[in-house]
Parts: C-alpha cells; structure tokens; sequence
C-alpha cells in the first residue's frame, strides 16, 4: 500500500514513482523539499487557528456585551414590574379603603360628611348669622345664615369640614382696611388678627408692636391680656380684614363698618327618630388652638341628660386630652379621660354606649371603660352649642351607629 503526503501544492509518496516516490533513493531530492512545503503548510494552519482564536474573542466579547445588555434589560424590566406591583397596590388601597360604617360592622343611623353645603340636612344648621370662610379656589365667601359653613385650606383646596365656632365680636370699625382707632376693653384676653404686609402698635391698654406673618391667605395674630381702659390701634402699611375678640384665639372674619359686629354663636343639631339607649357617636374632628372644651353630643335637648365626647385643655394634657361626659338627670355618672389630642391636626374620636357601659377611644388608642347609667331622652345630636364650647374647630365627618361598637373594635375605627 502506497502512503501519500501532501503539502503546499505538491505530493510525495513512499514508493519508488520516478516523480513523487521517496523509494529507490528518490529521498535525496524529494526529502528536503517535502520537508519545506510540511512546513508551509503548518505555518498556514497556525496562521488560520490565530485568525479562529481571534474571531472566538470577538465573539466572546458580543456575548459579554450582549450579557450585559440583557442583565441591564432584566433590571429595567424587573423595576418596571416592581412599579407595576407598587401602582397596582396603590390603586387597590385607595379602592379598598374602608369607610368607617364598614369597620364598626354597623349601618350608622346617622352619617354625614361634610364636604359640602348639601352635606347637612335641610334644617340643621341654625344659627342666626353667615359666617366668611375659605373656598377651594382659595378666595373667601361669606355664606348666609343657615348655610353650611364649609371650609377649605386655602392653599391645598383640601377640605376642613364644618366650621363649628362660639360666638364673637369684632370691636375694630371700618376693619376691612384698618385706620387707627382706639377701643375700649376690659382687663381679660383679647385676640388681634389681620391679614397683609403691615404692622400694628398697640398702645394704652397693651403695648406692642404686630409685625405681619406673611401674605394672604396668612392671617396674622396676637393673642395678649389687656388691661382696662383703652386700646390704641396705628397700622403701617397694608393692614386688610383687621378683627380683635375678646378671647384666646382667632375666629371667623366679622366685617363692620361704623360700628362692631357681633357673631351668633354656631348652632347646629339633627332630631333622631328615637330616643338611643344604646349606640356609638363617631367624629373626625380638628382645630387650631381650642383652649378650653369643645363636645359633640346626644341629648335630651338640654345638658342635663346626655352623653358626649369631648376636647380641649380644660379637660388636662397638653394641648388637650379628649374624654366623655354622662350626665344622668343632671348629675354627671361619667367624666372619664382618653389621650391628648395635637393642634392643627385630623383626630377620630368614638364613645360607645350601651348596657355594658360606655368605651371611648381616640387615634387608635386603647378603650378608657366606664360604668353608668344611661341618660333618657337621647333624641337631639348636636354639633355646634356655643354655651357649651368656646373656640373654633372642623368638623369633617360625624356619625352615630345605633349599636354600641365593640371595644375590640373601636380602637380600629378610631385608628
């Protein structure tokens, strides 16, 4: 059997053929040769393994890069999921928020939110004067006699709910632009408010000097205790909407001219079919600075029988405890105690009512427990009764169950 080699072209073979045999002493030309075109041939491999070892790092390199991009594309997709998931249980909370008639397992016989004037049933609001409040678009109104005073932040159109205040008067004339004038007071405390850029000195009775908090809708005030005689007022500048009560706090805008203005106090009560033995009132509740009590209650239509919930400093804590009130034929049976309550903020507050006796929570906060006595004659709701508070406050949700809500559950409706 003849072997065979080729090489570069050529080919070389072990027999004794006179052109390619290696055989017969052909070696001695044909060895040296082969031996060159062997070489030839191996360099041209090396050369084409070099262009394959080449070609194998470019295409490392893509897959690399191409890895790479396919991780990065994996994060962009795995957070643009997580987004996904984020909007999706954002979109499920808001739809899934429970109203509080849902957690107290209880249809209210009563429920009002106060988002607006026709929010209040025909009838209910009685107070004898119109009252100027803040509007969504951030411009005051002033609101007549037995409309409801619904109020808004000036500034976020959020709303503040039902504007619930004592009755006041505005001892400054002429006030929507303050000239100075002096006024006569008494020794007690006294609230000045305005709104614009300028300044106020006072003198006489109190002497200090007022200088503005900032541009409308900012009001600013100063709450001082004035001694007897009179009160000299000298505005600099833009001095708009200028209003000094007597009291700790600023209220409502009174505009007078020639001479001052009083405010009615805000009355405002609904009639139950019934008279309750049992039940559970339910409010969400805020206010600026209220420094002595403000209550929500049931009643007979007097003081003397009735259960309520109540707020303000008067009843402890700082800036003021939340609590309930039980009187029974006019003796209180319960004067009890939940937390304190912050200023300028949204508050839920609940007392529960029934044969087992009365529980009250507050914020989420554990029942404060009491037993007693129900009140008879529990006919009238009211929500504004300015013998019994003084101040200002919103209410922005009030409602009444007909069944006493469970203590285990009542932190959660309040929470």
């Amino acid at each position: 059997m003849t072997n065979t080699i080729n090489a570069n072209g050529n080919t070389y073979t072990d027999d004794s053929d006179p052109n390619t045999g290696m055989g017969n002493y052909g070696w001695r030309k044909r060895l040296l040769p082969m031996l060159s075109d062997v070489m030839v041939d191996v360099g041209a491999k090396l050369l084409n393994i070099t262009g394959i070892q080449t070609d194998v790092t470019s295409k490392q390199s893509a897959v690399s890069t191409a890895a790479t991009t396919a991780t990065n594309a994996a994060t962009t997709a795995t957070n643009a999921r997580d987004q996904a998931v984020a909007a999706a249980n954002t979109a499920a909370s808001l739809v899934l928020v429970k109203q509080p008639s849902e957690i107290a397992g209880i249809d209210p016989l009563v429920s009002l939110q106060f988002s607006g004037p026709n929010a209040v049933p025909t009838g209910a609001i009685t107070g004898s004067s119109g009252k100027w409040v803040w509007r969504q678009d951030g411009t005051r109104i002033n609101l007549p006699a037995g409309t409801a005073p619904i109020e808004y932040d000036p500034v976020t159109a959020a709303v503040r709910g039902l504007v619930i205040e004592s009755g006041r008067a505005n001892l400054i004339l002429n006030s929507d632009t303050l000239t100075a004038q002096a006024v006569s007071v008494t020794a007690q405390q006294y609230t000045l408010s305005y709104y614009g850029t300028g300044t106020v000195a006072l003198s006489g009775a109190y002497s200090a000097t007022v200088t503005s908090a900032g541009t409308s809708p900012t009001r600013t005030t100063l709450t001082f205790t004035a001694a007897a005689g009179a009160l000299t007022l000298t505005p600099t500048g833009t001095v708009k909407y200028a209003q000094l009560e007597a009291g700790w706090s600023a209220t409502s805008y009174i505009p007078t001219a020639g001479s001052t203005i009083n405010r009615a106090a805000d009355v405002n009560a609904i009639t139950l079919p019934y008279a309750a033995t049992r039940g559970t009132l339910y409010a969400e509740v805020s206010w600026g600075d209220i420094a002595i009590a403000a209550e929500i209650r049931l009643d007979d239509g007097t003081p003397l029988n009735q259960a309520s919930i109540r707020w303000g400093s008067a009843l402890g804590g700082s800036p003021g405890a939340c609590g309930a009130l039980v009187n029974v034929a006019g003796a209180t049976v319960v004067d009890n105690r939940g937390p304190s309550l912050a200023n300028n903020a949204v508050h839920k507050i609940a007392l529960s009512f029934g044969p087992s006796g009365y529980s009250l929570s507050a914020d989420g906060s554990a029942v404060v427990t009491a037993s007693a006595a129900i009140p008879s004659g529990l006919t009238r709701l009211i929500f504004g009764d300015g013998s019994i508070y003084i101040g200002r406050y919103f209410l922005r949700r009030l409602e009444f169950y007909p069944a006493p809500v469970a203590d285990a559950i009542l932190p959660l409706l309040t929470a």
